[in-house]
């Protein structure tokens, strides 16, 4: 299974779970303002057609240049929103308004700290800086990383804190070389333990020649770009325990 059917699954799975805990949060709030006989069925149904409207009317504003398109989404969403619920229970426009608002703001409540929580320990964005990694990734992309504890895998993209202070606050390099491995560089090719490495990422020719034996935690990384990439063969291997995560995907 490659990564892109792993991020699909995930992005179902995900959309599946918000769409029922909106719903749920809709059903709830329902209850409290004492609507008559609300169902979940028709709470998904709800949330499901208000947040494809609301997309849909901000896409079509981002079309045609116009400013604040989520403004323009969430009015959509909330009108789209307050008509089903008029619609279907014998309510007011302001306590239909007024209950969607509600069901959105505990809906919030409950998001927030999840991702803030994903974020912080899971996966984090990072955005590429620089040529290094031409012609895999392009100065400016934006990265997924994964924190999650591993062993890193030769040819792994992984994103670890400086290693000297002319480096940036973060390097993203391909892992080359893994813990205990002798690394010889030497007329443009790359060596490990002395099985030439095949590297169909790399751009132009690896120089100079040098030979490194790597410790127990310690990785060799290079960019892509060999020409352009400040990597292990001027600031050394790099420790495990530097490495934030791997490259999961790039958007």
């Amino acid at each position: 299974m490659n990564i892109s059917t792993v991020l699909i699954i995930v992005m179902t799975v995900v959309a599946v779970l918000s769409l029922t805990l909106s719903s749920a949060v809709l059903l709830w709030v329902e209850r409290r303002f004492a609507f008559p006989r609300p169902t979940f069925g028709y709470a998904v149904i709800t949330v499901l057609v208000a947040n494809i409207a609301g997309g849909l009317a901000g896409e079509m504003v981002r079309i045609v240049a116009l400013p604040i398109p989520l403004v323009f989404d969430a009015i959509v969403s909330i009108g789209i929103c307050t008509w089903l619920l008029k619609r279907r229970f014998p309510v007011s426009f302001l306590r239909a308004t007024s209950a969607y608002l509600a069901s959105i703001s505990i809906t919030i409540a409950i998001v927030v700290p999840l991702a803030l929580m994903i974020r912080m320990f899971i996966v984090s964005p990072f955005v590429m800086s620089g040529d290094s990694m031409i012609p895999t990734y392009q100065n400016g992309a934006y990265l997924i990383v994964n924190e999650i504890p591993h062993n890193f895998l030769r040819g792994e993209v992984v994103v670890s804190r400086e290693q000297d202070v002319s480096a940036p606050a973060f390097i993203i390099k391909r892992v080359i070389g893994l813990p205990g491995e002798r690394i010889d560089i030497r007329g443009g090719v790359v060596s490990a333990n002395g099985l030439s490495l095949n590297e169909p990422y790399s751009l132009g020719s690896t120089t100079p020649d040098s030979v490194t034996t790597l410790g127990p935690d310690e990785y060799f990384v290079l960019g892509d770009n060999r020409a352009s990439s400040t990597d292990s063969r001027s600031f050394g291997p790099i420790r495990k325990s530097d490495i934030i995560g791997n490259l999961i995907t790039s958007l």
